[in-house]
């Protein structure tokens, strides 16, 4: 019988939640230990990751953090394309949020919701828009809107639109 407090020789433990690097274990390791919460009466057994030789997960550490390069560089690439006269510190920030909101992503998947970051940034940074009350009799609609239309005029100046095209749309 397997005990989770003493793993075989030579093995490492790999906690789950990183699918890809769970995922390369697995196909990697000729042999492997899976490592479940026990059962109780209250909620069914839950994994909590894998005991994966160490040369298995040296390998698939390696091609996560490779991955994870190319992704960055990705990013990179689609600020730039995106927002052409973004100003360096808020390039440099916005990365920074968008890779920290999807760090165990490898897939193109990982830069999904970076125009919601994006606009949330703007809005945050630019606006008075987390100073304004949402509900209540102190709501101001109009200040909200101002703060919405000032981000959005942020975003299409760092696109490089200008106010003739934002007429015409």
């Amino acid at each position: 019988m397997f005990i989770p407090s003493n793993p075989p020789p030579g093995y490492v433990f790999v906690p789950s939640g990183n699918v890809f690097l769970t995922r390369r274990c697995r196909e990697l390791a000729p042999k492997l230990y899976a490592v479940y919460r026990p059962k109780s009466r209250q909620r069914l057994a839950v994994p909590k990751g894998l005991y994966v030789p160490e040369d298995a997960f040296k390998e698939a550490e390696s091609d996560y953090k490779a991955k994870r390069v190319r992704i960055e560089e990705t990013l990179w690439r689609a600020l730039d394309k995106e927002y052409p006269k973004i100003p360096l510190a808020d390039k440099n920030e916005l990365h920074r949020l968008i890779s920290s909101k999807c760090p165990g992503l490898v897939g193109k998947s990982a830069l999904h919701p970076s125009g919601i970051i994006t606009y949330a940034y703007v809005r945050d940074r630019y606006t008075p828009f987390k100073s304004l009350t949402f509900y209540g009799e102190r709501k101001d609609d109009e200040a909200i809107d101002r703060a919405h239309r000032r981000a959005q005029q942020i975003l299409a100046s760092w696109r490089g639109e200008d106010s003739s095209e934002k007429a015409s749309r």
